[in-house]
Parts: structure tokens; sequence; C-alpha cells
């Protein structure tokens, strides 16, 4: 069998013209070629943190054809209000007979993690058992909090009366009305993805899925507080609203629950009447600790990430929407 060749993706119009093709014609993500040209134009086109780094991904070659592709979004995230660049890891596929080219992929992306973070969300058990073995600090169980809404709601035990927002604030359902973010309280000596205003439009316009926002804004339409859901189905039968994104200015989580509980008496607020809320959390994400619910139960999902040193000892705030799950 000719050799393979491991290349540096570099991304041109004809590059991406022969990678959608060669991506489209495999399982992939359901795409034709040109819903994989929309991917690549969010990633990179549109992205507004494309800047922070260079690095699109690796094409694997055999005789000048497209064997093989691990790509990479840029993004960041935030270290006591400092912006550290990151890979989105993404779309990782080898062709049958070139496991070594991918083994190959996953030793680059090792030693390029010793200088950026690079994140992972694959659902494959032999890749997330190598990135493992390449050290990757894993978060694979999250706590669902299942809440009923509407009508419902009087199952929850306990009679517990949700907080309302404060006066100075009012419920939005979108980002139009949506002027600037407000400056956290405390600086906050974990590692966790970047929020603001333009990231937040670029999450929402996504071509893989349909999110909803709902947020707390000022009257010169700051926002303090948001939640990010979509539409999923909890134990595979309820279809709920999962919060995927969580957000706060406020020293305390009260303004959080109390988006929740702006869901709860208005279940059509979000422009769709679902029953149920999923309220997803990793053991280290406060926003959710003691949330009153109906019922939790354990779920097994897939974050890995590849930390430089300098980042090793610190603590890692986690949350769904993470890595290329959204995007």
């Amino acid at each position: 069998m000719p050799d393979t060749v491991v290349q540096e993706y570099i991304d041109t119009p004809s590059a991406r013209a022969e990678l959608a093709s060669y991506l489209g014609r495999g399982a992939g993500a359901g795409l034709d070629d040109a819903g994989w040209l929309r991917r690549f134009s969010h990633w990179w086109d549109a992205n507004p943190r494309a800047g922070m780094h260079s690095h699109r991904g690796y094409v694997v070659r055999q005789e000048g054809q497209i064997v093989g592709y691990a790509g990479a979004i840029p993004s960041s995230y935030m270290l006591n209000g400092r912006e550290v660049p990151a890979l989105l890891a993404t779309t990782l596929r080898v062709d049958p007979g070139h496991a070594k080219a991918g083994l190959h992929i996953l030793l680059k992306m090792r030693r390029m993690g010793r200088q950026v973070l690079i994140v992972h969300t694959t659902p494959v058990p032999r890749l997330q058992q190598v990135l493992q073995d390449m050290g990757a600090h894993a978060e694979t169980r999250m706590s669902r909090r299942v809440l009923p809404l509407g009508r419902l709601a009087g199952l929850v035990p306990g009679r517990f009366r949700w907080p309302g927002l404060d006066a100075s604030v009012q419920t939005v359902a979108g980002l139009g009305g949506v002027n600037g973010l407000a400056v956290p309280c405390m600086k906050r000596d974990v590692l966790e993805k970047t929020v603001s205003l333009e990231l937040l439009r670029w999450q929402m316009e996504t071509p893989m899925q349909r999110l909803r926002f709902l947020g707390a804004v000022d009257s010169r339409g700051c926002l303090h507080s948001f939640v990010l859901l979509r539409e999923s189905r909890t134990l595979r039968v309820l279809r709920s609203w999962e919060i995927v994104q969580s957000w706060t200015a406020r020293e305390t989580v009260e303004e959080l629950w109390a988006l929740v509980g702006v869901l709860i008496r208005e279940p059509g607020i979000l422009g769709r009447c679902l029953n149920w809320l999923a309220a997803p959390a990793f053991a280290a994400d406060f926003h959710w600790h003691g949330l009153p619910c109906l019922f939790e139960h354990p779920e097994k999902v897939c974050h890995y990430f590849l930390v430089p040193r300098e980042f090793g000892h610190v603590a890692k705030h986690s949350m769904l929407a993470e890595g290329d799950l959204m995007l």
C-alpha cells in the first residue's frame, strides 16, 4: 500500500471544496458538501476567535487524495480575567486501513496540547481511551436534574418558592435587546469558557443546533445572567429544554435560579411549550448544586481536555456546551 502523509490543513477556497467533498461522501454528520461548507464558514469565517490560533487541523493523503481529516476550531478560555487561546478538536475521520495515520494525528495533537488547551468531545470509546492514555483531563460524569414546567411544577416535593428577578432587571428571550455584558463581581481563579456578546451571537447562529436564550438585562441592555438551552429528550422519552450553558456576573446563583423560575411559570417563553427542564451539571459546576427537582440521574458524557503544564494546577469549570458539541 502506498505511504500516507499527514499534513497540516491549509485553508483555501479550493482546499475547503476538496475537504467538503471528502467529508460529504462519508457518514460524517449527515451533511452534503454544501452543509460542510456552511459548517467550515461558521468555524473559521464567522468565528470571533478565529484569530486566536492559526491551526485548522490535519489532512491525511495517499497518492494526493484525502483519506483522513482531523479539524480544529479556534476558541478561548478565561483565567483570572485573562483570555487564553484554545482549540476545539472536531471531525476526526480516517478511512479504513489508515489507523496508523489517525494515531499520528493524535500524537501531533498531544505535542500541540503542551502549548495550547485542546478540547475533545468524542463519543468514540477507542479514541476516549487513547486520550486518557495521553494524559487528558477527563470530565465524563454529569448529574442531570429534571424539573417539570408549567402546570406540572407542583409535582416537585417541598413547595420550593423560586426566587424572583431583582427589580433592576427584566427577562429577555433573545439577544436583540442585549448591548453588552456586566462585569463579573469576582475574578475567578478557574479555567472556564470565554463569554462575550459576540461569542454568544456566534453560538446562536450555529448551523448544527437550534439554541434558545433566556437572560436577565438591565435598562441599559446590560446582561447580568443567562442560560442557553436546546431541545432534547430526557431518559429518551421526555421532550425537555436542556440547559447547555449558564453564566452570571452576580456573586450568587440566585439570578440563574430566578431564570429557571421564569421558565417554570412561563413554559412557552422560548417560543415552544415543553413540559420538562433538564439541568445537567458536572460535579464542580456550582450553578445547579441543590437545585430542587423531581428527580436526578447520572449521565455519561465525553469531555476531554489536553491542558498545558502552566494550567495543570488550575481548577476547571466545565459545562455541556464545550468543544464542538454545539458547533
